[in-house]
């Protein structure tokens, strides 16, 4: 049996459908919240997100993104969650997942400026490039990618608001990886 895959696009069906199921509404611009969690999408359509103007968290995890080059400007968009937090020891917590995102470039949040909360864990970024665009960011989860050096963490220079910042799991320096402070991180790049 041959088994072919059929993409799955974040449209402005799935969009309407994804609203409805969590209590939202038809009109595109009423909607604060889109839940796409684990739905299988491979890739979005712009133009249907781009038409939720009003969305303040997107949340994404568990899907087949391999981009997120193709996402539109939301302005008032404030949270971008397209990882996981994985359960802390001794921690109750409801975010056990066993799914990822294939994610391996940051580039395409130039258009999410407002962004303070982004959520990239379990996925294959190797450098967050693409995070200078986010001044206003103040916590970033990207544990359990592949971060290697310090030096791939320099755009978080551009994020002076960032407090919050979980690199577990990564190969950058012991030292730097784990939920540590910005200013922890400038005085490592210096």
């Amino acid at each position: 049996q041959i088994v072919v895959h059929m993409p799955t696009v974040l449209d402005a069906a799935a969009l309407r459908q994804l609203c409805k199921d969590a209590g939202g509404y038809c009109t595109p611009q009423l909607n604060d919240k889109v839940y796409g969690n684990y739905r299988g999408f491979d890739s979005v359509c712009s133009e249907a997100l781009g038409r939720y103007t009003a969305i303040k968290a997107l949340f994404l995890e568990g899907n087949a993104l391999a981009s997120l080059g193709n996402l539109p400007e939301l302005p008032s968009l404030v949270c971008l969650c397209v990882g996981y937090v994985r359960p802390t020891r001794g921690i109750i917590t409801s975010h056990r997942f066993v799914q990822h995102n294939a994610i391996d470039s940051l580039h395409g949040l130039h258009s999410l400026r407002n962004l303070v909360t982004i959520n990239i864990s379990n996925n294959c970024i190797t450098t967050l490039d693409g995070l200078e665009h986010c001044p206003h960011l103040t916590t970033l989860h990207a544990a359990n990618n592949q971060i290697a050096s310090a030096h791939a963490l320099a755009p978080l220079q551009a994020c002076p608001q960032l407090a919050t910042l979980d690199l577990q799991s990564n190969k950058v320096c012991p030292a730097v990886a784990k939920s540590i402070s910005l200013r922890h991180i400038h005085t490592q790049l210096e």
